[in-house]
């Protein structure tokens, strides 16, 4: 029965990742490296700590960097004392995450190598937390001061086009007292920019953090960009769950941006470098997530659209802004041939989308479910946002409208205001559907407070009630291609089914170990009761 549910589950995942198309999986962060920490309670102080990761050239997929630092430690107690230090190789939530990362190399401490990783527990505010660690000891005099220099090797892995850079300084809250003063500089092999750096951590949607959350946290630590360089600096600074995380973005893209901002301010000109910015943007579908080159992309689109002077320079503007995430509405579920372009929609389909033209006015799950209303992973340009409750763009879409009309462009007006008249329409219903949904799991949570034992009966009952309802509104609701869908996946489940079943009768006929063949004992006793009925009967 195992196999049979297994070959069933597959065949079931398969249909179903062909016909859906699934969002890239935010990519844990990998912090490499970071301040020194000690275990254990300690009277010992950090008096400083200056570190400096330089970063050569980069190659397609991942940026290798070499570090130094130099820690500063002062014993504050009258006695001499031996304490263990650690330092952050990697954490083990984190590792494997992001393209190309790799573990730190060549660690040296005071120019002595240290190859053996192994794992620490050690106390960030407040939290016990167990990290992979390179481990050793050191003697401390009574009121010494003593200087510990590391040296070591990372790799920067890429992700989109986005080469991601991170330093811990929660380690750094384990000594005794705040750390005096710090520096962390940053250097590159070409000059930044402020659009080409943001903070990875800060914005949530492009990172998942560790289960704890302990190691997660942006440094509220403000850096200055000086040329190729990244510097911090501060001081009597005691860390929380501080991460210095960075994204820097692909150097020849950035060299491609300034060149293209001195080609011209016509509608064409300003698309391409709005473009532009949008590919700097762009990490895991999110469209103006990483830094300030989206704000930049979407300023540039108004140039843009402000400039359009034809009928198709209007189309062209508003095709790749609405598919500027790579992801539109309903993208990639049961979509039409004619409305597909190289993979991309055409403008036909985004006029599609927003008029809904196969949507009554009054069928809300339809304009809700089926033309891009929805809150999407990576903010789709023009999808709904359920945490605001707005049109995400909406001023965009408002100019555009304008434009059209100004152009004598009808049928695209007309599109994007039915798309906005029939948001709140949207809205009304998704939140019923919240309300809905939390009133269930409101009921489940109450009767397994009351009976573990009723809530099992009583989650199977509402959960069918509730398919139920569902069922009866989706009915109404399906169109051609969602009907055509359920169809196709009845049928694969049943042969799946049958083929399951088949190979599950076959594989279950019991060995005979002592003649190595097909033990029929069992068959032939079946065969002789059976024989026997039938004698019995005839005697009867």
């Amino acid at each position: 029965m195992k196999k049979f549910m297994l070959l069933l589950t597959l065949v079931c995942l398969t249909f179903l990742a062909v016909g859906v198309k699934a969002d890239i999986a935010v990519p844990d962060f990998d912090p490499q490296g970071g301040s020194i920490a000690t275990p254990g309670n300690t009277k010992i102080s950090m008096e400083y700590e200056k570190v400096i990761i330089t970063y050569d050239k980069p190659g397609k997929e991942e940026m290798s960097g070499h570090v130094s630092a130099v820690f500063k430690l002062k014993n504050n107690d009258s006695t001499s004392v031996t304490i263990p230090i650690v330092f952050p190789a990697q954490d083990n939530e984190f590792i494997g995450g992001l393209n190309g990362q790799k573990p730190i190399t060549n660690f040296y401490v005071n120019k002595k190598t240290i190859n053996q990783i192994d794992s620490a527990t050690v106390t960030i505010n407040g939290n016990q937390k167990e990290i992979s660690t390179y481990n050793w000891q050191e003697t401390f005099l009574p009121s010494e001061e003593k200087e510990i220099t590391l040296t070591y090797d990372v790799v920067s892995g890429k992700f989109y086009n986005t080469y991601f850079v991170s330093y811990i300084l929660a380690t750094g809250s384990t000594w005794y007292g705040p750390i005096k003063a710090g520096e962390i500089s940053i250097i590159f092999p070409s000059d930044l920019t402020d659009y080409s750096v943001s903070d990875a951590l800060v914005n949530s949607k492009m990172f998942s953090l560790p289960k704890d959350g302990v190691l997660a946290m942006q440094t509220p630590i403000k850096y200055k960009i000086n040329g190729n360089t990244i510097n911090y600096s501060f001081s009597n600074y005691e860390p929380m769950n501080d991460v210095i995380a960075l994204g820097v973005a692909d150097f020849d893209l950035v060299n491609n941006v300034e060149t293209q901002k001195n080609s011209g301010q016509d509608a064409a000109s300003l698309l391409k470098l709005a473009k532009l910015y949008q590919e700097l943007s762009v990490g895991a579908h999110c469209f103006w997530c990483v830094g300030k080159a989206g704000e930049l992309a979407k300023t540039t689109y108004f140039q843009a659209l402000e400039k359009a002077q034809t009928k198709e320079q209007l189309d062209e503007v508003i095709l790749n802004f609405t598919t500027a995430s790579g992801e539109v509405g309903t993208m990639g579920s049961g979509l039409e041939d004619k409305f597909i372009t190289n993979s991309v929609p055409n403008i036909e389909y985004i006029k599609y989308l927003m008029s809904s033209e196969s949507c009554s006015l009054k069928d809300a799950a339809c304009i809700s479910n089926s033309y891009g209303y929805r809150d999407t992973f990576g903010n789709s340009p023009i999808s709904l946002n359920m945490n605001s409750r707005e049109v995400n763009n909406l001023d965009f879409l408002q100019k555009a409208s304008a434009k059209a009309k100004s152009l004598s462009h009808p049928t695209l007006a007309k599109a994007i205001d039915t798309y906005i008249k029939n948001a709140p329409i949207a809205f009304k219903y998704l939140k019923q559907k919240e309300v809905e949904v939390q009133q269930v799991n409101d009921e489940i949570q109450a009767n397994v407070s009351a009976s573990p034992a009723a809530a099992d009966s009583y989650t199977s009952t509402t959960t069918s009630t509730s398919n139920q309802k569902n069922a009866g509104s989706s009915q109404a609701n399906t169109n051609y291609h969602n009907f055509l869908q359920v169809i196709i996946i009845i049928i694969v489940v049943v042969a799946a089914g049958l083929l399951g079943f088949l190979f599950y009768k076959k594989s279950v006929r019991p060995t005979n170990h002592t003649t190595n063949g097909i033990d029929n004992s069992r068959s032939t006793q079946l065969k002789l009761k059976e024989a026997d009925g039938s004698a019995e009967k005839t005697i009867n």
